[in-house]
């Protein structure tokens, strides 16, 4: 059961579904001005957690790596789940900082042991850091939305898509 968005202390908070313990993770979300697009908790997020959820057992003492890790949601609930260890990354300053806040907010429903640490990773950068892989699994959730608005407008409106359509 997944609860609404609840203001608390003028912060937004959403929750992850319940870990198989029945743990309860909760998110921070970010601002838009801060953290772009990466401080919303998306649908995709839930979904991959309720994956997660169900491969409870593989993702248990595993390393995992998230790339774009916005919120930090989809790892932290690795890291609920007994993951060994948890390598959040994101290229914004600002989901950083947000990530950082939601290690703290789920410190007690962390596995005890699973090392979590965050470093910014810029999309075709070497990620560099004494925590650097090899990883067992790499999760990503709508790592490539759209930024809003553009920071760069189109000069022309794309009309054509460069792949048949496919067939449904």
């Amino acid at each position: 059961m997944l609860l609404p968005l609840v203001l608390t202390l003028g912060v937004l908070i959403d929750q992850l579904p319940l870990l198989p313990s029945g743990s309860a993770m909760q998110v921070e979300l970010g601002d838009f001005e801060a953290a772009g697009t990466g401080g919303s908790l998306w649908h995709a997020a839930k979904v991959l957690c309720s994956w997660q959820a169900r491969s409870a057992d593989s993702i248990r003492g595993s390393r995992v790596l998230e790339l774009g890790c916005g919120t930090g949601g989809c790892g932290l609930y690795a890291a609920g789940l007994g993951a060994k260890s948890v390598l959040l990354t994101d290229a914004l300053p600002g989901c950083l900082e947000l990530v950082r806040r939601n290690i703290r907010l789920n410190q007690e429903v962390i596995h005890e042991g699973c090392d979590v640490s965050v470093l910014p990773l810029l999309w075709g950068s070497e990620l560099r850091g004494p925590t650097v892989g090899p990883f067992d699994l790499v999760l990503g959730s709508v790592t490539l939305a759209p930024t809003y608005p553009p920071t760069q407008p189109k000069q022309e409106p794309v009309t054509d898509w460069p792949h048949p359509r496919p067939e449904v």
